[in-house]
């Protein structure tokens, strides 16, 4: 029913204790689920995904990553600075870390496409710094040479969906 109404995949920010215990090993944080075969076949099915799961990870976490908190409400990281030059620089290091995350993630994983929210639901305030923020994430990955182990995407919840159907 709720791939009828749109739905592409469904998104879970907590399990319960008992059910994550049991989803590591078996590295199954995404699951497909189907109703009842019989009565509907396999015409329809819903992309569940459970992001809550590593302790001491923000990867585990459903908001920004790690030292790229700086949306207007969320000054957490606050100042990120960009100018390679500015004796604070420290992007590039951060960078690395997320590259270091991902990696130990997609050890835990089953597949090899990592959904990766970059903010919380309803939290920009202003997008411009979040998108100007990712532009030098991904710029620092190329640069880095990390984009030769590890592909980043801009990409959306539904565009993830279909790249994992």
């Amino acid at each position: 029913m709720a791939h009828d109404v749109g739905f592409d995949m469904m998104v879970y920010a907590r399990v319960d204790l008992m059910e994550k215990r049991q989803m590591r090993p078996k590295k199954s944080r995404t699951q497909v689920w189907r109703p009842h075969e019989e009565n509907l076949g396999k015409r329809k099915e819903i992309l569940g995904i459970t992001l809550d799961q590593a302790r001491n990870s923000s990867l585990g976490a459903y908001c920004w990553p790690q030292g790229f908190w700086a949306d207007t409400n969320y000054l957490l990281d606050v100042p990120i600075i960009l100018k390679e030059d500015d004796k604070g620089f420290k992007f590039d290091k951060i960078v690395k870390a997320l590259y270091q995350e991902m990696s130990e993630y997609l050890d835990n994983e089953r597949t090899n496409h990592v959904f990766r929210p970059f903010g919380c639901d309803m939290a920009f305030v202003d997008a411009k710094v979040n998108y100007k923020i990712m532009d030098e994430l991904h710029r620092w990955w190329r640069k880095l040479g990390l984009d030769k182990d590890m592909e980043l995407r801009y990409s959306t919840p539904t565009r993830f969906a279909k790249e994992m159907q």
